[in-house]
This record gives C-alpha cells, sequence and structure tokens, in this order.
C-alpha cells in the first residue's frame, strides 16, 4: 500500500511540476498574447471612435462650407441680376433718347418739307394767276 501511496504522490509531484512548467512556458506567454491582443483591439477600437468623431467633424465643416457656397452664390446671382436690370433700363433709356432724337429729326424735316411746299404753293398759285392773266389779257 505504501507504494501505491508513492505512485500517488509521484503522480501528483510530476502532476504539479508540468502544471508549473504549463504555467511558466505556456499560460503566461498565452496570457501575455491574449492580453496584448484585448490592448490592440480597445486601441483599435478607440482610434475607430476617433476617426469617427473626425469624420463627423468633417462632415459638418463640409456642410457648413456648402452652406456658405450656396449664400456666396445667392449673393452673387442677386448682385448680377440687378446688374442685369441697371443694363437693361440704361439699354432702354438709351435706345428711347436714340428714337425721340430720330423722331424729332423726322419732324422737323417733315416740318421743312411742308414749309417747302406752302412755298411752292404760293409759287404755283402765283404762277397760274399770272398765267390766267396772260390768258385774259391776249384774249382782248
Amino acid at each position: 500500500m505504501m507504494e501505491l501511496n508513492w505512485t500517488a504522490f509521484i503522480s501528483a509531484l510530476i502532476y504539479i511540476i508540468t502544471a508549473i512548467i504549463i504555467s511558466n512556458f505556456a499560460i503566461k506567454p498565452i496570457a501575455s498574447i491574449l492580453e496584448e491582443r484585448k490592448r490592440r483591439k480597445e486601441k483599435l477600437l478607440f482610434e475607430t471612435e476617433e476617426s469617427k468623431r473626425e469624420i463627423e467633424k468633417l462632415k459638418d465643416e463640409y456642410r457648413s462650407r456648402i452652406l456658405r457656397a450656396e449664400e456666396e452664390i445667392k449673393i452673387i446671382r442677386e448682385k448680377k441680376m440687378e446688374e442685369v436690370r441697371i443694363f437693361e433700363k440704361e439699354e432702354m433709356e438709351r435706345i428711347r433718347a436714340k428714337s425721340n432724337e430720330k423722331l424729332k429729326n423726322m419732324r422737323e424735316m417733315v416740318k421743312a418739307k411742308v414749309e417747302e411746299l406752302k412755298g411752292m404753293k404760293e409759287t404755283v398759285a402765283d404762277e397760274v394767276a399770272r398765267i390766267i392773266a396772260d390768258k385774259i389779257l391776249e384774249g382782248r
């Protein structure tokens, strides 16, 4: 029976020594590797969250720039439309003034022609009267 106890004792001692060896050479390195993986995973998660926050910040900045650009476009468009309205008004005034000038010139030409025709009328009337007077005098 003693031998059995020695066998059990040696088996237990071998088990303990094996457990210590496995613990020192296998479990601790594996635990270290697992811990390192855990730290890298946490670091990556943190970096991912940081990246997400940075992306949101950039999105907000982008949206803000888009809104400012749209506002600037609106202001520029309104300014250009006002410039077009002013140009159209000035052009219409220029055309109107030119038309009025032509109309004035045409009226003056017509007036001159009317005066010329009045003068011709008097000359023709005088000539007709002279011809009639000559015919009357010739006929006597």
